[in-house]
Protein backbone atom coordinates (compact mmCIF):
# COMPACT_ATOMS: atom_id res chain seq x y z
CA UNK A 1 0.00 0.00 0.00
CA UNK A 2 1.56 2.93 -1.00
CA UNK A 3 2.24 6.03 1.54
CA UNK A 4 0.74 9.85 0.87
CA UNK A 5 3.69 12.30 1.44
CA UNK A 6 3.11 15.71 1.55
CA UNK A 7 5.28 18.38 0.09
CA UNK A 8 7.75 20.16 2.06
CA UNK A 9 8.30 24.04 2.94
CA UNK A 10 10.58 25.70 4.87
CA UNK A 11 10.47 28.92 7.25
CA UNK A 12 13.63 30.72 8.84
CA UNK A 13 12.53 32.59 11.82
CA UNK A 14 9.07 32.30 13.92
CA UNK A 15 8.21 35.44 14.50
CA UNK A 16 4.60 37.03 13.80
CA UNK A 17 4.51 37.05 9.85
CA UNK A 18 6.79 33.27 10.11
CA UNK A 19 4.81 31.45 12.31
CA UNK A 20 1.72 33.32 10.17
CA UNK A 21 3.50 31.68 6.74
CA UNK A 22 4.33 28.26 8.68
CA UNK A 23 0.53 28.05 9.37
CA UNK A 24 -0.65 28.90 5.93
CA UNK A 25 1.63 26.61 4.80
CA UNK A 26 -0.25 23.72 7.02
CA UNK A 27 -3.53 24.78 5.97
CA UNK A 28 -2.12 24.20 2.00
CA UNK A 29 -0.71 20.81 2.76
CA UNK A 30 2.76 21.36 3.68
CA UNK A 31 4.15 19.44 6.07
CA UNK A 32 6.61 22.50 7.55
CA UNK A 33 10.02 22.93 9.13
CA UNK A 34 11.53 25.52 10.68
CA UNK A 35 14.19 26.78 12.70
CA UNK A 36 14.43 30.13 15.03
CA UNK A 37 17.16 31.55 17.44
CA UNK A 38 14.48 30.98 20.19
CA UNK A 39 14.59 27.46 20.88
CA UNK A 40 11.95 27.41 23.26
CA UNK A 41 9.51 29.50 20.57
CA UNK A 42 10.79 26.45 18.33
CA UNK A 43 9.53 23.67 20.88
CA UNK A 44 6.13 25.79 21.00
CA UNK A 45 5.62 25.79 17.75
CA UNK A 46 5.67 21.94 17.43
CA UNK A 47 3.76 21.46 20.39
CA UNK A 48 0.65 23.71 18.74
CA UNK A 49 1.08 21.93 15.69
CA UNK A 50 2.12 25.20 13.71
CA UNK A 51 5.12 23.49 12.43
CA UNK A 52 6.14 19.80 12.31
CA UNK A 53 9.59 19.41 12.02
CA UNK A 54 12.34 21.54 14.14
CA UNK A 55 15.28 22.24 11.85
CA UNK A 56 15.32 22.94 7.62
CA UNK A 57 13.95 20.09 5.21
CA UNK A 58 17.05 19.65 2.24
CA UNK A 59 14.17 18.51 -0.36
CA UNK A 60 11.75 21.57 0.72
CA UNK A 61 9.55 23.07 -2.25
CA UNK A 62 10.41 26.46 -0.69
CA UNK A 63 11.95 28.19 2.01
CA UNK A 64 10.86 31.73 3.55
CA UNK A 65 13.14 33.46 5.50
CA UNK A 66 11.59 35.38 7.96
CA UNK A 67 14.10 36.68 10.40
CA UNK A 68 14.65 40.19 11.45
CA UNK A 69 15.90 42.20 7.97
CA UNK A 70 19.63 42.11 9.08
CA UNK A 71 19.73 38.33 8.84
CA UNK A 72 17.94 38.05 5.87
CA UNK A 73 21.19 37.86 3.73
CA UNK A 74 22.98 35.22 5.81
CA UNK A 75 19.38 33.42 5.73
CA UNK A 76 18.50 33.32 2.15
CA UNK A 77 22.87 32.04 1.43
CA UNK A 78 21.76 29.17 4.03
CA UNK A 79 18.86 28.41 2.91
CA UNK A 80 20.07 28.40 -0.85
CA UNK A 81 23.43 26.20 -0.05
CA UNK A 82 20.98 23.50 1.97
CA UNK A 83 18.30 23.13 0.37
CA UNK A 84 17.19 22.53 -3.18
CA UNK A 85 13.98 24.60 -3.95
CA UNK A 86 12.64 28.19 -4.32
CA UNK A 87 13.54 30.60 -1.74
CA UNK A 88 11.96 33.95 -0.98
CA UNK A 89 12.12 36.26 1.98
CA UNK A 90 9.61 38.65 3.92
CA UNK A 91 11.77 41.50 4.57
CA UNK A 92 10.76 44.93 4.65
CA UNK A 93 13.66 46.70 3.37
CA UNK A 94 14.96 44.88 -0.41
CA UNK A 95 16.76 46.39 -2.68
CA UNK A 96 20.61 44.54 -0.45
CA UNK A 97 19.04 41.74 -0.54
CA UNK A 98 18.02 41.96 -4.22
CA UNK A 99 21.54 43.53 -5.63
CA UNK A 100 23.60 41.62 -3.38
CA UNK A 101 22.45 38.10 -4.44
CA UNK A 102 22.18 36.37 -7.33
CA UNK A 103 20.55 32.99 -7.65
CA UNK A 104 18.05 32.04 -9.97
CA UNK A 105 15.86 30.46 -7.26
CA UNK A 106 15.49 33.63 -5.05
CA UNK A 107 12.38 35.99 -5.06
CA UNK A 108 12.81 38.72 -3.03
CA UNK A 109 9.20 39.48 -1.12
CA UNK A 110 7.41 42.12 1.48
CA UNK A 111 4.17 40.57 2.39
CA UNK A 112 3.00 44.15 3.37
CA UNK A 113 0.71 42.64 6.48
CA UNK A 114 0.91 42.79 9.96
CA UNK A 115 -0.92 42.51 13.92
CA UNK A 116 -1.12 44.05 17.27
CA UNK A 117 0.21 40.96 18.38
CA UNK A 118 3.68 39.93 18.33
CA UNK A 119 5.37 36.31 17.98
CA UNK A 120 3.65 33.02 17.80
CA UNK A 121 0.57 34.67 19.92
CA UNK A 122 -0.06 36.64 16.83
CA UNK A 123 0.31 33.93 13.94
CA UNK A 124 -2.69 33.88 11.95
CA UNK A 125 -3.16 31.49 8.54
CA UNK A 126 -5.55 34.31 7.35
CA UNK A 127 -3.39 37.20 7.68
CA UNK A 128 -2.51 37.39 3.76
CA UNK A 129 -6.08 36.96 2.53
CA UNK A 130 -6.33 40.40 0.71
CA UNK A 131 -3.27 41.66 1.62
CA UNK A 132 -0.53 43.00 -1.17
CA UNK A 133 2.41 40.75 -1.39
CA UNK A 134 5.12 42.74 -3.44
CA UNK A 135 7.96 40.37 -5.15
CA UNK A 136 10.73 42.67 -6.48
CA UNK A 137 12.86 39.96 -8.81
CA UNK A 138 16.37 40.89 -9.92
CA UNK A 139 17.82 39.91 -13.22
CA UNK A 140 18.76 36.36 -11.96
CA UNK A 141 15.02 35.31 -10.86
CA UNK A 142 13.98 32.75 -13.31
CA UNK A 143 10.59 32.96 -15.10
CA UNK A 144 9.95 30.06 -13.66
CA UNK A 145 10.81 30.28 -9.73
CA UNK A 146 9.02 34.11 -9.78
CA UNK A 147 5.60 32.49 -11.33
CA UNK A 148 6.19 29.41 -8.56
CA UNK A 149 6.59 32.21 -5.58
CA UNK A 150 3.36 34.17 -6.93
CA UNK A 151 1.47 31.03 -7.25
CA UNK A 152 1.97 30.01 -3.57
CA UNK A 153 1.72 33.34 -2.09
CA UNK A 154 -1.60 34.27 -3.85
CA UNK A 155 -2.98 30.63 -3.06
CA UNK A 156 -2.67 32.41 0.91
CA UNK A 157 -5.04 35.07 -0.49
CA UNK A 158 -2.50 37.47 -1.12
CA UNK A 159 -2.51 39.95 -3.97
CA UNK A 160 0.77 39.48 -5.82
CA UNK A 161 2.42 43.09 -6.96
CA UNK A 162 5.83 43.44 -8.54
CA UNK A 163 8.24 46.37 -7.69
CA UNK A 164 11.63 47.00 -8.93
CA UNK A 165 13.48 47.26 -5.83
CA UNK A 166 14.40 50.47 -4.94
CA UNK A 167 11.10 51.48 -5.78
CA UNK A 168 9.67 49.40 -3.35
CA UNK A 169 11.85 50.63 -0.38
CA UNK A 170 11.16 54.02 -2.03
CA UNK A 171 7.22 54.23 -1.41
CA UNK A 172 7.65 52.35 2.07
CA UNK A 173 10.31 55.12 3.38
CA UNK A 174 7.74 58.38 1.94
CA UNK A 175 4.96 56.46 3.42
CA UNK A 176 6.34 55.66 7.20
CA UNK A 177 9.18 56.35 9.04
CA UNK A 178 9.80 57.46 12.11
CA UNK A 179 12.75 60.17 10.32
CA UNK A 180 10.71 61.80 7.61
CA UNK A 181 7.99 62.61 10.67
CA UNK A 182 10.91 64.34 12.22
CA UNK A 183 12.10 66.18 9.26
CA UNK A 184 7.99 66.65 8.69
CA UNK A 185 8.19 68.90 12.07
CA UNK A 186 11.56 70.71 11.40
CA UNK A 187 10.03 71.68 7.94
CA UNK A 188 6.79 72.97 9.98
CA UNK A 189 8.60 74.79 12.84
CA UNK A 190 10.78 76.25 10.76
CA UNK A 191 8.04 78.29 8.62
CA UNK A 192 9.74 76.50 5.35
CA UNK A 193 6.74 76.39 2.78
CA UNK A 194 8.93 75.26 -0.27
CA UNK A 195 10.26 71.76 1.59
CA UNK A 196 6.81 71.70 2.90
CA UNK A 197 4.97 71.39 -0.58
CA UNK A 198 7.72 69.70 -1.82
CA UNK A 199 7.58 66.76 0.72
CA UNK A 200 3.48 66.50 0.16
CA UNK A 201 4.44 66.21 -3.27
CA UNK A 202 6.01 63.62 -2.55
CA UNK A 203 3.78 61.94 -0.57
CA UNK A 204 1.07 62.45 -3.11
CA UNK A 205 3.37 60.82 -5.57
CA UNK A 206 3.46 57.66 -3.68
CA UNK A 207 0.01 57.49 -2.34
CA UNK A 208 -0.60 57.03 -6.36
CA UNK A 209 2.22 54.87 -7.13
CA UNK A 210 1.00 52.19 -4.02
CA UNK A 211 -0.50 48.84 -4.93
CA UNK A 212 -4.37 49.26 -5.34
CA UNK A 213 -7.01 46.41 -6.43
CA UNK A 214 -7.88 45.95 -10.08
CA UNK A 215 -11.39 47.14 -10.22
CA UNK A 216 -14.20 46.32 -12.22
CA UNK A 217 -13.62 43.52 -15.06
CA UNK A 218 -14.33 45.72 -18.07
CA UNK A 219 -11.29 48.09 -16.98
CA UNK A 220 -8.39 45.39 -17.48
CA UNK A 221 -7.08 44.61 -20.57
CA UNK A 222 -5.01 40.72 -21.39
CA UNK A 223 -1.37 41.62 -22.25
CA UNK A 224 0.31 38.66 -23.78
CA UNK A 225 4.39 38.69 -24.01
CA UNK A 226 6.84 36.25 -25.02
CA UNK A 227 9.11 35.98 -23.23
CA UNK A 228 12.77 35.82 -24.89
CA UNK A 229 15.17 32.89 -24.60
CA UNK A 230 17.83 35.12 -21.56
CA UNK A 231 18.19 34.88 -18.36
CA UNK A 232 15.73 37.08 -16.16
CA UNK A 233 13.34 38.10 -19.27
CA UNK A 234 10.50 38.05 -16.81
CA UNK A 235 12.09 39.72 -14.02
CA UNK A 236 12.72 42.84 -16.74
CA UNK A 237 8.99 42.61 -17.45
CA UNK A 238 8.06 43.46 -13.82
CA UNK A 239 10.65 45.94 -13.06
CA UNK A 240 9.40 47.91 -16.16
CA UNK A 241 5.90 47.56 -14.79
CA UNK A 242 7.42 49.06 -11.58
CA UNK A 243 9.27 52.46 -13.10
CA UNK A 244 6.14 52.92 -14.94
CA UNK A 245 3.92 52.67 -12.27
CA UNK A 246 2.05 49.64 -13.78
CA UNK A 247 0.35 47.43 -11.14
CA UNK A 248 0.06 43.91 -12.36
CA UNK A 249 -2.75 41.95 -10.98
CA UNK A 250 -2.51 38.26 -11.94
CA UNK A 251 -0.33 36.76 -14.60
CA UNK A 252 0.88 33.17 -15.66
CA UNK A 253 3.83 31.62 -17.89
CA UNK A 254 2.50 29.27 -20.73
CA UNK A 255 5.19 27.79 -21.73
CA UNK A 256 5.51 26.48 -25.53
CA UNK A 257 5.22 22.97 -26.72
CA UNK A 258 8.38 22.59 -27.22
CA UNK A 259 9.62 23.96 -23.61
CA UNK A 260 12.06 26.90 -24.81
CA UNK A 261 10.10 29.44 -24.90
CA UNK A 262 7.20 31.08 -22.48
CA UNK A 263 4.87 33.42 -22.94
CA UNK A 264 3.60 35.55 -19.91
CA UNK A 265 -0.10 36.59 -19.68
CA UNK A 266 -0.61 39.51 -17.62
CA UNK A 267 -3.95 41.62 -16.30
CA UNK A 268 -3.34 45.18 -16.16
CA UNK A 269 -5.77 48.23 -16.24
CA UNK A 270 -6.75 48.95 -19.88
CA UNK A 271 -5.70 52.97 -19.15
CA UNK A 272 -2.01 51.61 -18.61
CA UNK A 273 -1.95 49.21 -21.91
CA UNK A 274 -0.48 51.50 -24.25
CA UNK A 275 2.56 53.09 -22.00
CA UNK A 276 3.16 49.05 -20.80
CA UNK A 277 3.34 48.03 -24.28
CA UNK A 278 5.40 50.91 -25.75
CA UNK A 279 7.78 50.26 -22.88
CA UNK A 280 8.03 46.64 -23.73
CA UNK A 281 8.34 47.46 -26.93
CA UNK A 282 11.35 50.17 -26.53
CA UNK A 283 13.10 46.87 -24.63
CA UNK A 284 12.95 44.49 -27.18
CA UNK A 285 9.26 42.55 -26.82
CA UNK A 286 6.71 41.95 -28.66
CA UNK A 287 3.54 41.87 -26.76
CA UNK A 288 -0.21 41.72 -27.81
CA UNK A 289 -3.00 43.89 -26.34
CA UNK A 290 -6.79 42.92 -25.91
CA UNK A 291 -9.35 43.93 -23.64
CA UNK A 292 -10.09 41.13 -20.78
CA UNK A 293 -13.94 41.08 -20.85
Amino acid sequence: MSVSVLPRANVLGLGLIGGSIALALVNAGYDVGATDSDEARLAEAVQRGIIQHSGLFTDAVITFVATPVALIPDGVALALSSTSGLVTDVGSVKAHVAHGIHDARFVPGHPMAGSELDGLDGADATMFEGAVWVLTPNASTSDDAFAAVAEMVTGFGAEVVALDPKKHDDLVAVVSLIEGLIDMRDVVSSSDRQGLLHRLEQARRARMNLPSKAGAVEDLSEIRIPIPDRPGAAAEVFALSGELGVNIYDFEVVHSAEGDRGVMVAVIRMEHGDIFRGGLLARGFRPALAPLS
